[in-house]
């Protein structure tokens, strides 16, 4: 079985670590980038890029992963498009859908979704291209084609309090009437 290091070392010629989200920090956003980026921590929101993106054992990630390779070794929840391969280490777990000329799948991944082998590089293209596009698009548009990113449940929340805050804030009761 291989290690995440083994894939960052193997990144080392073409891409170097340009962004890391470390262990304990949580960020919401859309990353383009140039470089390779590592995700230790938890991740919503999209990432862009034409080198790798490692998920390490302990990341989270609910995002739209666009990259030429794609290494999982923590949690993923989205739809992933990579131009050269995808790989889910033994600790990974992926909820969502899979676009790429190559997978590898070692054991002991849990994987509940889709995957499509694409070898045909101009229709990856394609789909990245309007993977891009959708990204790009106006937030009431990217609802409508993204949902999952903007009606999230919440799975793990560490203090009762900021569950109680969710729910003032940003849960709206239903309401009975007649």
């Amino acid at each position: 079985m291989a290690k995440m290091e083994d894939y960052i070392q193997e990144s080392q010629g073409d891409a170097f670590v340009n962004s890391i989200i470390g262990e304990g920090t949580t960020l919401r956003g859309n990353f383009d980038l140039n470089g390779l980026l590592r995700i230790d921590g938890t991740f919503y929101g999209s990432v862009t890029t034409n080198a790798k993106v490692l998920v390490g054992k302990n990341g989270v990630a609910e995002s739209i992963i666009i990259a030429r390779t794609v290494v999982i070794g923590g949690k993923v929840k989205g739809d992933i498009i990579a131009s050269e391969r995808v790989t889910l280490l033994s600790t990974g777990e992926l909820n969502g859908t899979i676009k790429t000329p190559r997978l590898i799948i070692e054991e002991g991944v849990l994987f509940d979704g889709t995957c499509e082998i694409i070898k045909d590089r101009d229709k990856l293209q394609t789909i990245r291209e309007e993977y891009i596009k959708k990204l790009n698009s106006p937030k009431e548009t990217q609802e409508k084609k993204f949902p999952w990113n903007f009606s999230r449940k919440i799975n793990t929340v560490a203090h009762q309090d900021t569950v109680s805050i969710l729910e003032k804030e940003f849960i709206k009761p239903k309401v009975k009437t007649g």
